[in-house]
């Protein structure tokens, strides 16, 4: 168990406070680390991928659902999701909901559900659900591709 596990955490405008809850440095360097260095994203990726058996779920059928979220400064955005990839990111996030797909509070579902779909597009020949969730469409409505 870590340290401070029991302890409880103090919150800053909706984040953990780093200070005010003693994370030590060298978590700090690391966590930053994995969002700018590659060999160790892909470290972290990976043992999650294994502690977590995430190929239980992510190698399940990807039904997907088109979905729609209205941000505040702009129109409505089309996105695509799946309970095989709500299962995949539940796994890490919040393993407690696996089985809850309609779960609203995983920060940042919706945004990683574009990034899926911008892979289904890309590494599939899966069709996307048009507005009567029938399999229409060639791509993402949203036009969000990333291919580079």
């Amino acid at each position: 168990m870590l340290p401070h596990a029991h302890r409880h955490l103090r919150y800053t405008e909706n984040h953990l406070s780093d200070a005010e809850n003693h994370v030590p440095e060298n978590i700090i360097r690391w966590r930053n680390n994995v969002s700018s260095d590659l060999h160790e994203a892909a470290s972290s990726a990976g043992f999650y991928w294994g502690a977590r058996d995430m190929a239980t779920y992510a190698d399940a059928e990807h039904v997907l659902e088109r979905c729609s979220i209205t941000p505040r400064f702009s129109g409505i955005k089309i996105y695509y999701r799946s309970p095989a990839f709500w299962r995949a990111s539940a796994t890490v996030n919040l393993p407690g909901q696996i089985d809850n797909d309609r779960y609203q509070r995983l920060n940042g579902f919706d945004t990683r559900c574009c990034v899926y779909g911008s892979a289904i597009a890309v590494l599939t020949e899966q069709k996307f659900p048009d507005g009567h969730n029938n399999p229409a469409n060639e791509k993402p409505e949203s036009d969000q591709l990333r291919r580079g």
